[in-house]
């Protein structure tokens, strides 16, 4: 061999070896292999985004590049290691949809703090505000009580007052200032209905939450309206200092005193809420607040009036600026509509709306203003149009009630098959339960007893079908059927004794009572008051007894 030949053969083997090594140098890294035998490839969608959550979870500090390396590895480990899942290192879908989902949950949680912050802060100047709420804003918010408070005297003897002041006591004595600013709420409620509005404001001192607090003076007005004194409830509803709460309370005053046959005061009422309405920011807020008032001022005899501002509050519904609310105005404006008579102007207001959540409200005020005007064809053909099984059931037992007032018995009666069948396809337990029992009441108020007693037994849910055959039980007691009466009382008996919670026991003969009562059987109520006073008596948690005698407190006030 020449050499010149070795000569060529060494460069070429150098070059060969050189070139090799330059290959080496820019071929990337081999992929990494976890612990566990996964291979990642390098620069990975799904390891770039488990990096980024790491990173924002303060596990990884290393590059987000996507690339699966120790640092990553081991950012794994200890996020699996505090959540207490297999550490094992790997890169899974699991693993990272659980880490985006934290943190969505962490963001949500953070936003919603926020929220209370500024709902706080607001809150807070508002009450500071006005002169005759900043006392409610005082440090001392915790009544403190020696030992646990015995209700026993005031259950042998009762009266409202008492029962109340003990209730308050009650919820003084819930450690979770949530549980506690709840039952106060619903105290204060109860302190107003029964006329002891100076006990309800120093009740309303006691909340620790001042966003709650603005809630709380509504509800004193909103409850005053209720017990029929619209004075004192447009000055109650006055001092808030929250102009959206204001209106509500304001509107519902209107609306209580139109229900009474007050149509001058309530439309004075009106007067003064307007221009509340009317400075209202919320675009979604005044069309909703212009409605309720359009259906008061038809109701009150304004006719004109209620005609030309529900078409303000359309045109308001139809202008820009709503921001994705437009199908929620219009809903207000189609539900106005249907509310005074005017199914036709609901039905055209509809073609607008396309979500079916949007629409169902509408379709069943239309059935029902339909139903009430004695046009049951329509009313039916409006009802069979909701895809909502839940609510078409409901609507038809509505339906069929309004025939049989008017004498349609056959048509009721096929009504109420309609509604039987419609019940019977629901698949979420409670709003199946729902619709069998409001379908039950329709047969209440048709005197068909037994049937109602039958379809009774088949409800679910155990609250609404003791209250279905109670009212069977008294509605035949009413009738004069006492041995009818007697067998479903044992049933409605049994039921009860099936109701969780000796709270919830409570109310459903304090409810019972008040529908006795305005049926003119005094006797039945006292009885059922006494059966909610008994069961109020036994309950163990002071959180959950204040509520109940604060809701017995004014059922015996409305019976005396």
């Amino acid at each position: 061999m020449s050499r010149i030949f070795v000569r060529f053969l060494l460069i070429l083997t150098m070059a060969v070896t050189a070139f090799a090594g330059i290959a080496m140098a820019e071929r990337p890294p081999a992929p990494r292999e976890p612990s566990a035998g996964i291979m990642v490839l390098p620069g990975s969608d799904q390891v770039l985004r488990i990096q980024k959550a790491l990173a924002e979870e303060g596990f990884y500090r290393g590059a987000i590049n996507g690339r699966f390396d120790s640092t990553t590895e081991k950012a794994i480990r200890a996020f699996q290691k505090r959540e207490r899942l297999p550490v094992d290192g790997r890169v899974s879908d699991e693993l990272l949809a659980r880490l985006e989902t934290r943190g969505k949950v962490e963001r949500l949680l953070l936003n919603l703090e926020e929220a209370r912050q500024r709902e706080t802060a607001a809150a807070r100047q508002a009450l500071l505000s006005q002169p005759e709420t900043r006392h409610l804003l005082d440090d001392d918010k915790v009544e403190k009580h020696a030992g646990p408070n015995d209700p026993g005297n005031c259950l042998d003897a009762p009266t409202a007052q008492c029962l109340l002041a003990h209730a308050v006591r009650d919820a003084a004595l819930e450690p979770k200032v949530e549980r506690r600013d709840w039952a106060l709420g619903e105290i204060l409620t109860a302190q107003a209905k029964v006329g002891l509005v100076g006990d309800a404001l120093a009740t309303v001192k006691k909340i620790r939450d001042v966003r709650l607090v603005l809630v709380a003076l509504g509800s004193i007005a909103k409850a005053q309206a209720a017990a029929g004194r619209f004075d004192e409830a447009r000055a109650a509803a006055a001092i808030i200092p929250d102009v959206e709460k204001r209106v509500d309370a304001l509107l519902e005053t209107a609306a209580r005193q139109v229900a009474a046959g007050v149509a001058d005061g309530a439309l004075e009422t009106l007067e003064q809420t307007i221009p509340d309405i009317e400075s209202l920011s919320d675009i979604l807020e005044r069309v909703a607040a212009s409605c309720r008032a359009s259906v008061i001022l038809h109701q009150a005899g304004q006719v004109g009036r209620a005609g030309q501002t529900l078409q303000a509050a359309y045109d308001l519904a139809r202008a820009p600026g709503l921001n994705g609310h437009r199908a929620a105005a219009l809903r207000h404006v189609a539900s106005a509509f249907a509310a005074v008579g005017h199914t036709r102007e609901a039905m055209d207001v509809l073609q607008d709306v396309r979500a079916s959540a949007e629409r169902t409200p509408i379709l069943v005020a239309a059935a029902a203003a339909q139903a009430g005007k004695g046009d049951p064809e329509a009313a039916l053909e409006t009802a069979h149009s909701i895809e909502g099984l839940r609510y078409r059931a409901v609507v038809l037992a509505g339906i069929a009630t309004e025939q049989s007032k008017q004498g349609a018995q056959e048509g009721a009666e096929e009504t109420i098959r309609r509604a039987l069948l419609a019940s019977s396809a629901i698949r979420l337990p409670y709003a199946k339960s729902y619709a069998v029992g409001r379908v039950a009441e329709a047969l209440i108020e048709m005197s068909a007893f037994d049937r109602a007693a039958t379809i009774a037994r088949d409800i679910g849910d155990d609250r609404l079908k003791a209250e279905i055959l109670w009212r069977v039980s008294l509605g035949m007691a009413r009738e004069g059927d006492a041995s009818g009466a007697a067998r479903v009382e044992k049933s409605a008996i049994q039921a009860t004794g099936e109701i969780i919670g000796r709270m919830n026991r409570s109310w459903l003969f304090a409810d019972l009572a008040l529908r006795q009562k305005m049926a003119g059987d005094l006797q039945a109520a006292w009885r059922l008051l006494d059966r909610g006073l008994a069961e109020a008596g036994k309950i163990q948690s002071p959180w959950g007894r204040g509520r109940a005698l604060a809701r017995l407190a004014v059922v015996l006030s409305d019976l005396n």
